[in-house]
């Protein structure tokens, strides 16, 4: 169970909760990628029933790119923006997209150094 800290929390809970799995990768993880995806499923809906699927894809890919700032990451986010609008128009189900987003999102926490240094201190 490990030792005991203070108020009594045993230090391994400690650990995984300020070392391994600060509240800002839970964020960045499946807070942040549920709303957005949310959204972006509404509005995907209702734009699909005034446009063709291509269209609603690439206005909703554009504001995802936009809404994440300028520069060299806004292609990557237009791109990801298509291929989680995809992921919904194919199986219509919330979950596809969060998955993939969550998983991109966590994978850029764990990987990228400035992306931990943000999250992790």
């Amino acid at each position: 169970m490990g030792y005991r800290l203070g108020a009594g929390v045993p230090v391994t809970i400690r650990f995984v909760l300020t070392e391994f799995v600060p509240v800002h990768v839970l964020g960045a993880a499946l807070i942040g990628p549920l709303l957005e995806e949310f959204y972006r499923v509404l509005l995907y809906s209702w734009l699909r029933r005034h446009l063709n699927c291509g269209a609603s894809l690439l206005l909703t890919a554009v504001l995802h790119a936009l809404l994440h700032g300028w520069g060299a990451m806004t292609v990557l986010h237009f791109i990801l923006g298509l291929a989680w609008g995809y992921a919904y128009e194919r199986t219509r189900c919330l979950l596809s997209p969060y998955v993939l987003h969550g998983s991109y999102n966590l994978s850029i926490a764990l990987v990228d150094p400035a992306a931990r240094q943000w999250l992790f201190h």
